[in-house]
């Protein structure tokens, strides 16, 4: 008895076309459709209907687009961006008061958006602005509610899509840097509201919340040129917007409060904590791999040639010490903080003195209850006042006895951040 079931590969009409749209694919004439039929439509549900109504269910050509849909534009289709946290609010049209209506127009980047090498999202804008390449910078300028980022985080999308910085805990920073592409093809500026007090019901945060971020596609060259200098200069860095759709400019000490309106907002932006680190052997290592996993600037200083090597491959910057005596005059700032890692403790003395001598936000140094009070005593006979001992933390670290160099690492970095929280408070930032 002849068998009635359909071949595996569809009839011979289906494997014909099948071959005809393979052969055209490879000459370029569309390509293959990056979505097949599941296993159960193809072959024998197609093979059992007449020939013209097996070709629709057969997959016909389609064009990749290369615009960025939004989950509900299409049920099966997904972000290009290969970063975790799919927003609820990806459908945000370039140029449309309302950010929920169209699907987006094609992006000016040609890859899909990639985390940098480079952490700090200004220093991105800058770097890759003195390249020739343009990026928009989103910045949170109101919280209603909580937030997983502090007001003022900034989030950079290159024309390269190259990203760095966040604006949430993972739940809207796909969308945004959707966004983001959309505001930089357009060159324009926008603030849109997220989550809480938004008019569009798909902008809704888990956590409730409702975040305003500026979007910012086109900001004037000056304005750039005067944020770079400030980052070398390690200065505050005072963002200003007059309305949402002008670019911000950078207001400095001297210049005159701008005159405040309802779209106008201020934000302060501190230098990196740069930390100067002077100790030996495992407990020192230890430190600058959690620091600089944690991007920050580490400059460690050491008797140890050996060190030398394995703190320049954990991007830390090295400097020998010849003797106790002989130790460069560094950079201090209000946003550095100094401490000792030694057993040694007489290579403690000049470091700390210079330390004390600066406007460091904290000065620590490692030892027992017994080696603090040593250090004091040694500290006076060498000048030092009593108001600056005061600034003098020791045993340094959060945990006490801290007892492996990897516990006494978390210890230090703890307390660390913590005296960086306060000292931006102090000057006048969200933290």
């Amino acid at each position: 008895m002849r068998s009635t079931r359909p071949p595996a590969n569809g009839c011979a009409i289906c494997r014909s076309r099948r071959r005809r749209r393979a052969s055209m694919a490879r000459d370029g004439a569309f390509p293959l459709s990056p979505t097949p039929l599941p296993r159960g439509e193809r072959g024998s549900r197609a093979c059992t209907a007449p020939a013209t109504a097996a070709c629709k269910l057969d997959p016909q050509p389609r064009a990749q687009s290369t615009s960025l849909e939004s989950p509900s534009d299409s049920a099966t289709t997904k972000s290009p961006a290969p970063l975790a946290g799919e927003g609820r609010g990806g459908n945000l049209a370039a140029g449309n008061d309302n950010p929920a209506a169209t699907k987006r127009e094609t992006s000016t980047t040609t890859t899909p958006p990639f985390r940098s090498p480079i952490h700090n999202p200004l220093q991105l804008l800058c770097q890759r602005h003195c390249e020739g390449l343009r990026s928009c910078l989103v910045t949170i300028v109101g919280i209603e509610g909580t937030s997983p980022r502090r007001l003022g985080a900034q989030l950079v999308v290159t024309e390269a899509g190259e990203v760095a910085g966040s604006i949430s805990g993972g739940c809207l920073d796909t969308s945004v840097i959707e966004r983001a592409i959309a505001c930089l093809q357009l060159g324009q500026s926008q603030r849109i509201r997220y989550g809480a007090g938004s008019p569009y019901i798909d902008l809704t945060l888990p956590c409730g919340s409702g975040l305003d971020l500026q979007f910012d596609g086109d900001i004037p060259h000056p304005t750039l040129s005067r944020i770079t200098e400030h980052i070398d200069q390690r200065r505050l860095i005072n963002m200003f917007w007059r309305s949402a759709n002008q670019p911000p400019e950078l207001m400095i000490d001297q210049d005159s409060e701008p005159s405040p309106t309802d779209e106008a907002v201020q934000i302060r932006i501190a230098p990196r904590l740069r930390v100067f680190v002077a100790g030996n052997g495992d407990n020192l290592l230890a430190f600058c791999r959690l620091a600089r996993a944690s991007q920050l600037e580490v400059v460690a200083l050491h008797p140890d040639p050996a060190l030398a090597p394995l703190l320049i491959e954990l991007g830390v910057e090295s400097r020998l010490l010849q003797s106790p005596q002989l130790l460069p005059t560094l950079p201090w700032d209000a946003f550095s903080a100094g401490f000792t890692l030694f057993h040694d403790h007489h290579w403690e003395l000049p470091f700390l003195l210079q330390a004390l001598d600066s406007h460091a936000l904290m000065i620590g140094a490692m030892g027992s209850q017994r080696a603090q009070a040593n250090r004091l005593e040694q500290l006076r006979v060498h000048g030092a006042s009593e108001a600056a001992l005061q600034r003098l933390r020791g045993p340094i670290g959060l945990l006490p006895r801290a007892r492996d160099p990897e516990e006494l690492a978390v210890s230090v970095l703890g307390e660390l951040m913590q005296s960086y929280r306060q000292q931006c408070r102090r000057h006048g930032m969200a933290a």
